[in-house]
């Protein structure tokens, strides 16, 4: 489960197409970073993908993004040309069925900003892939379901939101601001659509034939395995927010959204399921799972930010897709590692949540700071890694010094 939010230059206060992302997991599903470089290819070579084989291009952008540590895919990230995209799973109608095997939501996504070098571009390829080698096969570690997605692709001009069932899909062009959650959110007002989208829709019985313009939602929408509940709430809490701040949007907004715990929330409160304030934009429940990595990149910048766990408890750190990212950073497997910076921030993230109405300032007080100096940062790729380096060695630092000061 994950929420993405997506603001226009129109919208924020330089100018610059703002994009953020948090992927919701299950808890101890470690989600480190992942660094790709650019590569060429040999003509008629194969990519294997999380479960099938596809041709793969001549030539593949470098990224930088995050995903599960088993997954070949991507939840989320940017590429060198300023593309970014992160995907949700979303339950339809048309429920995959195990052990079929197709294209997961992350390995699109990761495939999208290999091969693309504009959003609308990024579109044309997921939508094509789609069509063309469906989706399927077991989408988390420990839960035998497989799920079809929505994506959210932007880049420093236009964005889009994809949604999809299976091989049907409908896209539509964000005019300002737009966030996406898990469900299908396009109505009738797509502007590109599969060409089977209604036909299939009419003859499974969603739909009736002669009706109005295909609504996507209505026609696909399921709710037999997920309530409303689950995220209705929250996409309208996404897009509350980049309302309130609507033509003065920046980073730290971003920061914001993506910790949020609900309205007059500083954290989350409450144990009831069926009530959709349980279910949060930072994620800390047993339905939900928990939120396992965060991204922001603001387009006018080299400079694009990760959060490893929980965004609340953890800090937004400074990378690059230029230079080396830390080692510690790109290292998270099965089992806790006490190199590995996710688990350490993993750790963070539970001691937390044992008393979280105390210990979540202190966790705060700690790394605002940080934040905000590096936010100030000059954008100077040059010196990429020196800085990656400087920042995660700060973040670990302070990350273990509250460790310290937590423990009985």
């Amino acid at each position: 489960m994950c929420d993405c939010a997506v603001a226009l230059g129109a919208a924020t206060a330089r100018g610059a197409t703002l994009f953020g992302k948090n992927s919701d997991r299950e808890p101890d599903e470690a989600q480190p970073i992942r660094a790709l470089p650019a590569a060429q290819h040999p003509q008629g070579s194969r990519v294997a993908c999380t479960y099938i084989e596809i041709p793969q291009v001549r030539a593949t952008a470098a990224l930088l993004g995050t995903g599960p540590f088993w997954i070949w895919g991507l939840e989320q990230g940017v590429n060198e040309h300023g593309v970014a995209i992160g995907n949700e799973s979303v339950f339809t109608h048309e429920e995959l069925e195990l052990p079929g095997e197709g294209l997961l939501g992350m390995d699109l996504v990761r495939l999208g900003l290999e091969r693309a070098r504009s959003a609308s571009e990024a579109l044309d390829v997921l939508t094509h892939l789609i069509e063309a080698f469906g989706q399927g096969g077991k989408g988390w570690l420990h839960k035998d379901v497989a799920y079809s997605n929505g994506f959210l692709i932007a880049d420093a001009h236009e964005a889009w939101s994809l949604q999809t069932s299976s091989r049907r899909w409908a896209a539509k062009r964000i005019e300002r601001l737009g966030s996406i959650s898990n469900h299908p959110s396009i109505g009738s007002d797509w502007e590109r659509a599969s060409e089977d989208a209604e036909r299939f829709a009419v003859e499974r019985g969603g739909w009736r034939a002669g009706r109005e313009r295909l609504d996507f939602e209505r026609a696909y929408r399921s709710t037999r395995l997920v309530t409303r509940a689950l995220s209705d709430g929250r996409m309208r809490r996404s897009r509350a927010l980049l309302e309130e701040r609507d033509g003065h949007l920046e980073e730290r907004d971003f920061f914001r959204l993506l910790r949020d715990h609900g309205e007059n929330a500083a954290i989350p409160k409450s144990s009831d399921p069926h009530d959709e304030s349980y279910f949060t934009l930072c994620a800390h429940n047993d339905v939900q799972g928990d939120t396992s990595a965060s991204l922001v990149v603001a387009m006018d910048r080299r400079v694009c930010w990760f959060a490893l766990g929980a965004p609340c408890t953890s800090v937004y750190l400074p990378l690059y897709v230029e230079g080396r990212v830390p080692e510690s950073l790109c290292r998270a497997g099965a089992k806790p590692e006490p190199d590995s910076a996710w688990w350490r921030f993993k750790q963070l993230q539970q001691a937390v949540e044992e008393d979280f109405a105390a210990r979540l300032p202190r966790v705060r007080a700690a790394f605002d700071p940080l934040e905000e100096e590096w936010l100030r940062w000059p954008d100077e790729p040059d010196s990429a890694s020196a800085r990656m380096q400087e920042a995660a060695a700060r973040a670990l630092e302070t990350c273990d010094e509250l460790l310290a000061g937590l423990a009985p």
